[in-house]
């Protein structure tokens, strides 16, 4: 995934020490304070704090440098707080993290069954960010036990979460609308539970009577969705347009796997979202010539195009 262009202003900060710089996410070029790139999850690069800037931003992990990030259906799907892997709610199910050792691969979260379906693959790594691991491990009942379940989430064991590490694991075991906890918790972050304004929240802030779990479970809404048109011959373009979120009159291959997926309702059967990632591999070559990574939509709903083989090799199945 190549992530969010990095600030250039970022790329001067300092540590105490002037002489040490923080390393730059091998994932997004973006810089690093931790043990994960907190733009796209990916695991720091060795060396720690001392890392160098790179003399040239690094390649993204997907697709070739200078086209657009082929990872936007990943986006979406975080966006929503569904499971990279299947594009359903990861709160519908089981949901944990994936591990290497005794320490998380990354930041990012998926349903368990598909967590362990892609360890026992021939690429046991994270589908967004590509980081191996070699464990599943699911997440402690934030109810039943919130100060396991903050342990749990706090990956760098510093006993602090930042916002968005809040606001990612949350999404995942709560059924609320993530759109609106994201526009309505920052709104409360500093005035309620970060009291000495570093960006972070403790144990206490979190779990207390007026903490934030509370705040969220009162105020925040179930999910809204609108379901997706039918994918037919009358209705290809509405169909394209309805995926087109950015308005760019394309779309990148892991937003027609994820919107192929909710429209045909895989996610529940893991052969299919298996088999539909093999039609897509097996032909995205074909309409998208340029290797630009997307297609346009004309490419998707003219006759024969990548609409019509999608349709006609699942009324085949």
């Amino acid at each position: 995934q190549s992530g969010p262009t990095a600030d250039p202003s970022r790329r001067e900060l300092q540590l105490e020490n002037p002489f040490q710089t923080m390393p730059f996410c091998t994932g997004c070029g973006d810089q690093v304070e931790g043990k994960f790139c907190k733009m796209c999850g990916t695991p720091a690069p060795a060396g720690g704090a001392g890392g160098a800037p790179p003399s040239a931003p690094p390649p993204p992990p997907y697709g070739g440098p200078g086209g657009p990030d082929p990872a936007l259906g990943f986006k979406r799907a975080l966006e929503q707080g569904e499971c990279t892997e299947c594009f359903d709610r990861l709160c519908k199910e089981p949901a944990g993290a994936l591990f290497r050792g005794p320490q998380r691969a990354c930041c990012h979260y998926f349903h368990v069954r598909c967590g362990i379906t892609r360890l026992t693959s021939a690429d046991p790594t994270c589908r967004v960010c590509k980081a191996a691991f070699d464990a599943v491990q699911p997440f402690p009942d934030v109810h039943k036990d919130p100060m396991k379940w903050f342990s749990f989430v706090d990956a760098d064991h510093n006993d602090k979460l930042s916002k968005q590490e809040v606001l990612e694991a949350l999404k995942a075991v709560l059924n609320v609308d993530p759109v609106v906890m994201m526009e309505r918790m920052p709104q409360q972050w500093k005035s309620e539970w970060d009291k000495n304004k570093d960006g972070n929240i403790c144990i206490e802030e979190f779990v207390s009577p007026q903490g934030l779990l509370a705040f969220v479970e009162a105020n925040m809404p179930p999910p809204h969705s609108v379901a997706p048109p039918a994918l037919s011959a009358g209705t290809k373009e509405a169909w394209f347009h309805f995926w087109d979120v950015d308005r760019s009159n394309s779309l990148e291959r892991e937003e027609v796997v994820r919107a192929l997926i909710k429209t045909f309702k895989l996610s529940e059967d893991l052969n299919s979202v298996s088999q539909m990632r093999e039609i897509l591999d097996a032909t995205w070559c074909i309409f998208d010539s340029d290797g630009s990574g997307s297609v346009e939509m004309n490419e998707f709903c003219m006759r024969d195009g990548l609409g019509d083989t999608v349709m006609a090799t699942q009324q085949r199945r």
